[in-house]
C-alpha cells in the first residue's frame, strides 16, 4: 500500500473524474478564501496589540493563523486538482473536534495517514497502544523541533513540549465518545486547551520574527 502524504491512493488511480469546470469553480473558490485568509492575517498582525491583553493577541493570532494555513493548503490542493488530480484534503472540519485526540485526527491528515500506518500501527506490534501513540507525538514533535531550531539557531525545545503535552491529551481522550450538548463543551474545552499549549508553538517563532507585540509572560517561559 502506497502511503503517499499528498495524493489519493484507491481502486480509481489518481486522476480525478471531475469535470473541468468543477475543477475550475473550486480552484477559483480556494483561491478567495486563500486571498481572504491572507488578507484577514495581514490586517491582524498590523493592529496595535499593546492595548490588549497577550492573551487576546495570542488566541485571535493564533486561530488567524490556523485558518491561513488550512486554506493555503487547501489552495494548494486545488491547484493539482484543477490539473487533474485527485488529492487528500488537509483538514476536515478540525473546529468541531470534541477532544484532542478527535483534534489530531482531523488535522493534516495525509501527515496523519502516514504516522498512523507506518509509524504507530509497527510500533504497537512491539509495544503497548499508548506508549506507540506518545512515540508518535514525540516523532512529529521532534520534526517540528528540527524545522524551528533552524531560523532560530538553536534548540528550543518547547515545539517537543507542545507535541508530548497533546499526545497525553490524546491519550487522555483516545476514546472518549461524546454526543447531544456535552460535544458542544468538549469543542469549547478543546478550543482552549490548544490555544494554551499553542503558545509553546509561538514563543520560539517570537524569538525569530516579532510575532507578538506583547511580552511573553515570564511564568510561560519556562526556561
Amino acid at each position: 500500500m502506497n502511503h503517499c502524504l499528498f495524493f489519493v491512493n484507491d481502486t480509481d488511480g489518481l486522476l480525478t473524474r471531475d469535470t473541468m469546470s468543477s475543477r475550475l469553480r473550486y480552484f477559483l473558490l480556494e483561491t478567495i478564501y486563500f486571498f481572504l485568509s491572507s488578507l484577514g492575517l495581514f490586517v491582524i498582525f498590523r493592529l496595535d496589540w499593546k492595548a490588549h491583553s497577550f492573551w487576546i493577541e495570542h488566541t485571535v493570532k493564533s486561530v488567524a493563523c490556523g485558518i491561513w494555513l488550512v486554506h493555503s493548503w487547501d489552495w494548494y490542493r486545488a491547484i493539482w486538482n484543477l490539473a487533474g488530480f485527485r488529492t487528500f484534503e488537509f483538514a476536515k472540519k478540525p473546529y468541531l473536534a470534541y477532544s484532542p485526540a478527535e483534534f489530531w485526527r482531523r488535522y493534516h491528515r495525509q501527515i496523519h495517514r502516514w504516522l498512523y500506518a507506518d509509524v504507530y500501527i509497527p510500533l504497537k506490534r512491539l509495544m503497548h497502544p499508548v506508549s506507540a501513540l506518545l512515540i508518535v507525538f514525540a516523532i512529529s514533535g521532534a520534526a517540528h523541533e528540527y524545522i524551528i531550531d533552524i531560523p532560530v539557531g538553536h534548540f528550543t525545545g518547547y515545539l517537543l513540549l507542545f507535541f508530548i503535552l497533546n499526545g497525553l491529551a490524546s491519550v487522555i481522550t483516545w476514546r472518549l465518545k461524546l454526543c447531544s450538548s456535552f460535544k458542544y463543551v468538549g469543542i469549547a474545552l478543546t478550543f482552549i486547551f490548544l490555544i494554551i499549549t499553542s503558545v509553546f508553538i509561538f514563543i520560539p517563532v517570537n524569538e525569530g520574527i516579532p510575532f507578538y507585540a506583547n511580552q511573553v509572560p515570564s511564568w510561560i517561559r519556562l526556561w
